[in-house]
């Protein structure tokens, strides 16, 4: 016998003697074996568990899906800002109230919207000042979403996508390849979204494939556009 073994045998005769302490050890050995079992499972029960919520479209919980909701909404309300009648003195009401939106969107973010708030006084700016602000947003905002890798840039572009399609829809002279390529931005984008998210994103109607003939037709296209945006409403919620 060793002389380690001389040192610890009597110890855990003691153990094995007091029942206190031999409950401890007890107890200690279970928890070790647990903690080591869900070391090693963790990984595979997240999987699992990801998989079938995705499988039967399971929404997950709200504070989960706010960083996703307020990137799509960002990306669809800015559109507003930068539209051309948007920045004139006629649409100075509409303009505020997007503004605002912004504002709450970047909060969410943790995105820097101080040059969103600086205008507010947008009657001291000049047309083509507040256009080169609002451009100089976008370019700062996307800028900071590239830096992520969770879907978040991607539901940013869909929503500009469908806002730039939605408004092109309504323009009494539509633009046939204009609306083509914003179908197809759209679809590139949420389908990049739905490869980088953990759930399954709502079912929309409008969708474009490359292997399809662009048909174009805009009683359908209005109704398919306007029927994603209401089911993407209905799963984020509106801001």
């Amino acid at each position: 016998m060793s002389s380690q073994d001389e040192i610890q045998e009597p110890i855990w005769k003691f153990v094995k003697t007091a029942k206190p302490l031999r409950l401890f050890v007890q107890i200690f050995m279970v928890l070790s074996f647990l903690v080591g079992a869900w070391t090693i499972t963790k990984p595979a029960f997240e999987y699992a568990t990801n998989k079938f919520n995705y499988i039967f479209a399971i929404k997950p919980e709200d504070k989960l899906l706010k960083q996703d909701k307020f990137s799509f909404w960002a990306g669809f309300t800015l559109y507003e800002s930068i539209h051309p009648f948007s920045n004139t003195d006629d649409h100075l009401a509409s303009y505020f109230s997007n503004r605002q939106k912004l504002l709450k969107s970047f909060e969410v973010l943790g995105f820097d919207g101080k040059d969103a708030s600086s205008i507010t006084d947008i009657k001291a700016y000049s047309f083509i000042d507040r256009m080169t602000k609002n451009h100089e947003l976008r370019d700062r905002l996307e800028g900071f979403l590239e830096n992520r890798s969770n879907g978040n840039l991607e539901l940013y572009r869909a929503g500009f996508a469908l806002a730039l399609l939605l408004t092109e829809l309504q323009s009494p002279s539509v633009d046939k390849s204009k609306v083509q390529y914003h179908v197809q931005q759209f679809s590139l984008n949420w389908a990049k979204a739905q490869g980088a998210v953990k759930y399954k994103l709502p079912e929309v109607e409008l969708f474009y494939s490359d292997d399809e003939y662009f048909i174009y037709s805009q009683p359908n296209l209005m109704k398919k556009s306007v029927n994603t945006l209401k089911a993407i409403k209905q799963f984020y919620g509106q801001i």
